[in-house]
């Protein structure tokens, strides 16, 4: 439902229309005090100074799985400039393999899905908090849940941590990111207070303070999220991230202010579910390269398996780039990645320089599951030097890819 109220001092004719951008065969409508109207039908209802009009919108998916989105319209006839969009969005309980939460009423919830874009394109819904609102809300299809929660307060509503709760308790994972989070929860000024034991012990968290002197953030050397991570929280709002600690023996940390110990995000793993929980907002992250690196690694993580090569030979099949060594690095660096290929897929190892133009192709072919290993000597494809700066490694194969930045220093 969208509520348009009269703050005027003069009545009002607010007229509507609905647009809609889903599959071809989900139907929608809008229903207003004179009724229900298809896509592309407009009326207009009249309302008096302090009053308000309720409009509500329904989406039919005609039982095939999608997502999308349907586009309300409103206009004041009295007053040319009073209009507005509000978008309403919708996904099916099953078809996806992901689901993003846009906790942040539409205004930063885009880094987040552009990323995603990028790795499990076509694979996610997205829907507004709200949707979690509903009796029985149904999420146990989805394989991964996506939580973006900017700067937005409150933090929870008490139909969301529900919600939450079921799904981790049914075998879900959770990526999480919001920069005050613990504080609303903890904080005696907070509004989400009621949700301290899912923060303790469905997040695993503990809250510290509010907030951090440090505006770098640092991985954890040898952590398969972070490990090589480094990144400035940029100032797309005030900055006033959470100072977090794991809660328990589940958690485990993950970022770092600086050069610590104030932690800055974690991972959990229990027997039912995983969770990666940012205390940052995603947003806020400066480098969009690690914005995509932590991303990707976190789904990885979360669908890492073990696959059996024989009774007493078991090896972890993951896709992974790992961060060079030396970093930085001069004359030469070791770059080691792994595939989960299990067929022989086309693999590319590009090295990019500050300006995104291709340096030198260190692997073009196809190649199976394994490890591997590549050493570059700071030349170019023709066989020059190239100048001390920052680049970027990224390595493609089969539909997997991720990035990595490195240093060198003559």
């Amino acid at each position: 439902e969208a509520v348009i109220y009269n703050e005027g001092l003069m009545a009002d004719k607010y007229y509507f229309s609905l647009t809609m951008d889903a599959p071809a065969s989900w139907g929608c409508d809008f229903t207003t005090p004179n009724g229900t109207f298809p896509v592309g039908g407009i009326d207009s209802v009249d309302v008096v100074p302090g009053d308000s009009v309720t409009v509500s919108v329904s989406m039919n998916p005609n039982a095939n799985d999608g997502y999308g989105q349907a586009m309300l319209e409103f206009q004041s006839a009295n007053n040319a400039g009073v209009s507005d969009t509000k978008i309403f969005r919708f996904v099916t309980e099953t078809g996806f393999k992901g689901l993003v939460i846009d906790a942040t009423e539409g205004k930063y919830a885009d880094s987040l899905t552009a990323s995603l874009d990028k790795f499990i394109p076509a694979e996610y819904g997205l829907v507004s908090r709200s949707a979690l609102h509903m009796a029985n809300v149904m999420v146990d299809n989805f394989d991964m849940m996506f939580w973006s929660a900017g700067k937005g307060v409150p933090a929870f509503y008490q139909d969301e941590v529900t919600a939450l709760q079921n799904y981790l308790d049914g075998s879900g994972t959770l990526f999480i990111t919001g920069q005050d989070i613990g504080f609303d929860i903890f904080d005696p000024s907070g509004f989400s207070q009621f949700a301290q034991s899912f923060y303790n012990n469905y997040l695993h968290a503990d809250y510290i303070a509010n907030a951090s002197n440090f505006f770098i953030v640092n991985g954890y050397t040898g952590d398969p999220i972070t490990d090589g991570i480094q990144f400035i929280i940029s100032d797309v709002y005030t900055r006033s991230a959470d100072k977090i600690a794991p809660y328990d023996p589940e958690a485990t940390s993950i970022l770092k202010y600086y050069n610590g110990p104030d932690v800055a995000g974690i991972r959990a793993e229990t027997v039912n579910y995983k969770v990666v929980y940012l205390a940052v907002g995603f947003e806020q992250i400066d480098d969009p390269v690690d914005r995509d690196s932590i991303l990707v690694r976190s789904i990885r993580w979360f669908e890492e398996s073990v696959v059996g090569i024989g009774e007493d030979d078991l090896q972890l099949l993951t896709f992974e780039l790992a961060q060079n060594y030396p970093n930085p690095f001069n004359p030469e660096t070791v770059i080691k990645y792994s595939l989960d290929n299990h067929n022989a897929a086309q693999t590319t190892l590009i090295i990019y320089n500050a300006l995104g133009q291709v340096v030198r192709r260190l692997v073009d072919e196809p190649q199976t599951a394994g490890n591997y290993e590549v050493t570059w000597n700071a030349r170019d494809n023709f066989g020059n030097p190239v100048a001390s700066g920052i680049y970027y490694y990224q390595l493609k194969s089969s539909q997997n890819s991720s990035v990595q930045k490195m240093v060198l220093v003559r």
